[in-house]
Formats: structure tokens, sequence, C-alpha cells
């Protein structure tokens, strides 16, 4: 594999941001769907287009600037002439000893349990309204929520099939 050095360091930062955004921007869905099944009269004060616009922008420039590290540490002539690796002894270590548990963290060990917690109470109050709905009984159409129970769970474990080879 033919790589300039800034190609090296750019393919790398770029996997390796995009691998860590894709679950925080679904992990942000998710907890705004959360927060508007729990306070559905008060979700309009928190969540507006500006402050969804706020917070994926938060996201973006963290996940960019946590992963800067690894434009210092890869070179293409990576440690013991390995192709696009850590660069040193010292990178490599850190590489292999914290910069794992910082990937590990941003990748499954921050989103899955927020994913799991917000989908599970979004399925609990929609079970809850629906029963509260049909014991009123009020008229009118009652809405199926057993579709979107099921797209949420099925998001949880296809999120978790997808992570776990990485």
């Amino acid at each position: 594999m033919l790589l300039s050095n800034l190609g090296c360091k750019a393919r790398v930062y770029l996997a390796f941001c995009s691998t860590h955004l894709s679950p925080l921007l679904i992990v942000a869905v998710t907890l705004e769907r959360t927060a508007c099944v729990l306070f559905p009269h008060k979700v309009r004060l928190g969540c507006s287009p500006r402050n969804a616009g706020l917070i994926i922008v938060t996201i973006v420039l963290a996940v960019f600037g946590i992963n800067i590290i690894l434009l210092v540490m890869y070179d293409v002539n990576g440690y013991k002439g390995v192709k696009c690796a850590p660069s040193t002894k010292e990178y490599y270590d850190l590489n292999d000893y914290v910069y794992f548990w910082i990937d590990f963290t941003l990748t499954f060990g921050l989103p899955f349990p927020q994913l799991l917690i917000g989908n599970v109470i979004i399925v609990v109050e929609l079970a809850r309204s629906r029963s509260r709905r049909q014991r009123m009984n009020i008229s009118g159409q009652l809405r199926d929520t057993r579709p979107l129970s099921i797209l949420m769970i099925s998001l949880c474990v296809l999120f978790l099939l997808t992570i776990i080879p990485l």
C-alpha cells in the first residue's frame, strides 16, 4: 500500500473519527426521543433545532479533538517497519494501552448502555401510555406502538451485532 505520510495520518484519523461519530450521534437521537417520551410537555423547551445543531457540533468537535493525538502518533514508516502505524515504541504502547480504552469507550462503552437504557425507557413509556389510554377508554383509534417498540429494540441489537466485530 503506497501512502504518503499525510495520507496515512488522514486515513487513520478519519477512520477513527467516523467510527466514533456514528454511535455517538445515534445516542444523541435516542436521548432526544427519550426526553420526548418522558417529558412530552416540556420537550419544546430543550429540544429545538438550534439546540440539536449545537449538540451535533459539540459531539463532532469533541470527537475530532479527542482523536487529534492520532495525527501525532501515526506515521507512514511506523515502529519496526510496519507501514502506517504508531511511529515509536512509546506511541505504540500509548496506542495499545491508553488509546485502546478511549476507542472502546467512544465506540461501545458509552453508547451501548445509553442506547439500551434510552430504548427501554421509550418502550416502557409507550406501553404505559397505551394502557392508560385503554383504561380511560379514550375514543378514537389507538395507535399501535408495537412496531416502534420492535424498531427501538432492533436498533440496540443491530448496534451490538455490528459493533462487536470492530
